[in-house]
């Protein structure tokens, strides 16, 4: 039985050889951006750290990593322009960890926008990758006499170095389509991992590493009517001779309309007769998922990848990509933000008890597009001594509440602008500033342009009703000034809104 063991060790050993380093490539089913395909890290809509543990008890192989990816966007258009990636990996292959590689990548990406929801992009990296065996732990046939071990006699085995370091190149290339909120919906791209066929030279005779080639694809299917959404997807690895496919499924529930959090379930079938499931759970702060891989048959092809499971938590870091005192050059938008799905509300100020909603406008009002917004203006300071009553004052501590990914402005608003016009037009000296707000679902893009419409909605519905165009200043912050938490639909309610302060003269 121990000869057995020792042979099986040492054969896996060079299997592991024969796949030079990239396993991590091979993950049944969740994979990081960065080891994903290099074009990624510029699709993801915030700073996604990510850390994955792999291990397979039948081959004694471990694959720990960290990696993390960082978007930047286009100041002028919110679009995603690229990102940069970095991963750290390392594989441990046998008992005793006969064969351990080390791996260090860093990367970027850019994006070239085809329309609002559509993008090519393009992804390089390099990285150094270090590769150690321990020669005092391998044993062959060669080593057994009559049946006896004797580890005095020489394995067979010609090792010229029992570490190296080489340098690798990946590149790849991926199309993306996102949805009006700007979430990935769906992608298609391809891969190349060592495409400078680097050679590390453990053996004597060591040959160069082949390319190793990843196409992957996935879409989200929501289901109408449901809490449901189907996400089918595959990923196939050619490698020399070597080639193989994951094709499969997973199912999202979503708790509840515009909820962040959902639970997942999925199911593959890997063509080396492989079978995967896994379970997630997500928000839209941090993803924590497991996954098992159960060999089909006896004898798998790649001991490293069946009678594994996995895990993998990535964390979800908002940034500001807007910056405080930034002055955006406003253009049209891309795309129309759908027509609203229920009515929008006035919320009344804290002293005054809400109102019931009523049925929006059939057509939302119109919008001007300024041709630049100072961001700056958000720290104006609101005039202490003015002529309105106090009444009027109060009455600009009231909000217009608007749907979820909506601009519109229901009947109960407009009765509001109007009582407002009426006042703004009495003081003709006064100022205000109209601010859109948003919850936090969605894109930074998307959200920014939610707000300024309905920023720039509630300023055109003044202008028509006679309020000079000198009075009133809009600005769209998207979320970053939620009135709460944003934890549960209610508290995302209350922050779709437009709010006014008075400006100083």
């Amino acid at each position: 039985m121990k000869k057995v063991i020792l042979v099986f060790t040492i054969a896996l050993l060079f299997v592991a050889v024969e796949l030079k380093a990239q396993l991590n490539q091979y993950a049944q089913y969740y994979v990081a951006p960065v080891w994903l395909n290099p074009a990624h890290v510029g699709l993801v809509d915030e700073v996604e750290i990510t850390a994955q543990y792999r291990e397979s008890k039948l081959s004694g192989y471990q694959f720990p990593s960290l990696s993390a990816a960082y978007p930047f966007f286009n100041k002028t258009t919110r679009l995603k322009q690229g990102g940069f990636g970095m991963g750290l990996a390392q594989e441990q292959f046998g008992p005793d960890k006969i064969y351990v590689v080390t791996q260090w990548v860093g990367g970027f990406s850019y994006n070239v926008p085809i329309t609002a929801h559509h993008f090519i992009s393009a992804g390089l990296q390099s990285g150094l990758v270090n590769r150690k065996v321990d020669p005092t732990k391998v044993t062959t046939d060669n080593q057994y006499l009559f049946g006896s071990f004797d580890p005095g006699r020489p394995p067979g085995e010609n090792f010229v170095n029992t570490s190296t370091n080489i340098v690798i190149i990946n590149s790849g290339f991926s199309w993306s389509m996102t949805d009006e909120l700007d979430r990935q919906k769906a992608y298609l791209g391809i891969a190349f991992f060592g495409m400078n066929t680097p050679r590390a030279k453990l053996l004597q005779d060591a040959a160069r590493d082949r390319v190793l080639y990843s196409v992957s694809g996935a879409v989200q299917v929501p289901v109408r009517g449901t809490a449901f959404t189907w996400l089918p997807n595959f990923r196939w690895i050619i490698r020399g001779n070597l080639s193989f496919a994951n094709i499969g499924q997973r199912w999202h529930y979503t708790f509840g309309a515009g909820s962040p959090s959902f639970i997942g379930l999925g199911l593959w079938y890997n063509t080396n007769k492989i079978a995967v499931s896994n379970l997630e759970y997500g928000t839209n702060r941090f993803l924590l998922a497991l996954a098992y891989n159960g060999s089909l048959t006896k004898n798998a092809p790649i001991p490293a990848v069946s009678s594994a499971w996995e895990v993998a938590f990535t964390w979800r870091i908002k940034r500001n990509t807007l910056g405080k005192h930034t002055t955006i050059v406003e253009t049209p938008p891309l795309q129309d933000v759908p027509r609203p799905q229920e009515p929008a509300t006035v919320q009344a100020s804290p002293k005054e008890a809400p109102q019931a909603p009523v049925v929006p406008r059939e057509e939302p009002m119109p919008i001007t597009q300024p041709k630049e917004q100072d961001l700056s203006m958000a720290a104006t300071p609101i005039v202490k001594d003015s002529s309105l009553t106090k009444e009027e004052k109060n009455l600009l501590e009231r909000k217009v509440g608007f749907a979820l990914n909506s601009y519109a402005v229901g009947k109960e608003g407009q009765e509001f602008l109007d009582s407002l016009a009426q006042i703004l037009k009495a003081h003709p000296e006064v100022r205000i500033r109209i601010t859109g707000h948003t919850c936090t679902i969605g894109s930074r893009r998307a959200n920014f342009t939610v707000s300024h419409k309905r920023a720039e909605s509630v300023k055109a519905i003044l202008l028509r009703k006679g309020v000079p165009p000198g009075q009133l200043v809009a600005v769209g912050m998207d979320f970053q000034r939620p009135l709460n938490a944003n934890q549960t639909e209610a508290q995302r309610a209350k922050n779709r809104r437009v709010e006014f302060e008075l400006l100083e003269n």
